[in-house]
């Protein structure tokens, strides 16, 4: 029995070997994918599902023969999915349809989706996309987050009806990577355009602190005058 961790390269996937130092075990390649966006895994099922943005895929893989299993196309521009925390269902942001789409993770039939909406780009400082993005299972309360570029909102899931069944926010722009406590009581969240975080509380539904960083003057100074191109539209990320 070993502990192991599957990374995401250019063509597939790469196995090490977590307690021998992160060893690199082997490659497992996946004909026909790239650009991937996001994958999780399931023990129980022995399942690792990967996006692949090259044909827009959701790529289910067998953890044991280290194969494919299926392959399917959902909503354009598949990202971040997660899995529950029975394995029952899988969620699947697709950032151009606004939706997460919920599926049975063994077959990859759709059993609903959940519409959160597109998103709507800045007018000032546009970034690179809009839409549901990123997919997070608390481990104990089996309750998803749900992120979507642009939106000043953590969406929260419940897993066994599969409706939102609640929100964190509104923050001061849309949001990035979150974490969330395991007492389920706060969300901190990258900001777009914010160097440092916000946070947010589970019991009121609200944005309650703002944690910024002060870069010094002179640190500003060599940024600017070694910058080849703008700084990214969020600053802080995961």
């Amino acid at each position: 029995w070993e502990r192991r961790l599957y990374v995401a390269d250019q063509s597939g996937l790469s196995l090490h070997n977590i307690d021998d130092a992160h060893k690199l075990l082997r490659k497992i390649e996946v004909p026909g994918a790239g650009e991937f966006r996001g994958l999780c895994a399931s023990a129980p099922l022995g399942r690792l599902y990967v996006t692949s943005n090259l044909r827009d895929e959701l790529i289910c893989l067998d953890l044991i023969q280290e194969t494919v299993v299926w392959r399917r196309k959902y909503g354009p521009h598949a990202d971040s999915p997660a899995l529950t925390q029975d394995g029952r269902a899988l969620y699947l942001p697709c950032r151009h349809d606004g939706n997460w789409w919920v599926l049975n993770p063994l077959t990859g039939d759709v059993l609903t989706k959940i519409p959160v909406g597109p998103g709507e780009q800045y007018r000032e400082q546009p970034i690179g996309d809009t839409g549901p993005h990123l997919t997070w299972c608390h481990p104990w309360s089996a309750r998803l987050y749900l992120t979507a570029l642009t939106v000043p909102y953590v969406f929260i899931a419940d897993p066994f009806i599969h409706e939102i069944a609640g929100a964190i926010g509104r923050f001061s722009k849309g949001l990035q990577a979150v974490a969330v406590a395991d007492s389920e009581q706060y969300v901190f969240a990258c900001v777009d355009g914010l160097l440092g975080f916000e946070v947010g509380e589970l019991r009121t539904g609200r944005m309650i602190y703002r944690v910024e960083a002060r870069t010094p003057p002179e640190r500003l100074r060599q940024m600017q005058a070694s910058a080849p191109r703008r700084p990214p539209s969020t600053p802080s990320r995961g």
